[in-house]
């Protein structure tokens, strides 16, 4: 099954909450950051930036978080590093 990745710029985020609509099961607003964060398990995370491998079932709906964010910071890449969105 292929897996693709998740890169999201964090301090791009202008809290929108555009992401959390679209994919609840990936995304929450941080209580302490009052930013969006994945909240998918094995998720890496530094001060300006998460990813997390999804699966093929969880694409679709991470798609339309990131097209849905007015300012695109979230990106999706393949298992070969390209960017799908």
């Amino acid at each position: 099954m292929p897996k693709y990745k998740i890169v999201y710029d964090v301090g791009g985020c202008i809290s929108a909450v555009a992401c959390v609509y679209e994919a609840p099961e990936t995304w929450m607003m941080s209580e302490e950051t009052n930013k969006a964060t994945l909240k998918a398990e094995g998720v890496t995370k530094t001060k300006d930036r998460e990813e997390v491998w999804i699966d093929q079932e969880d694409l679709e709906k991470n798609i339309l978080a990131a097209r849905a964010c007015p300012v695109k910071v979230i990106k999706i890449y393949d298992e070969d590093g390209n960017q799908i969105i």
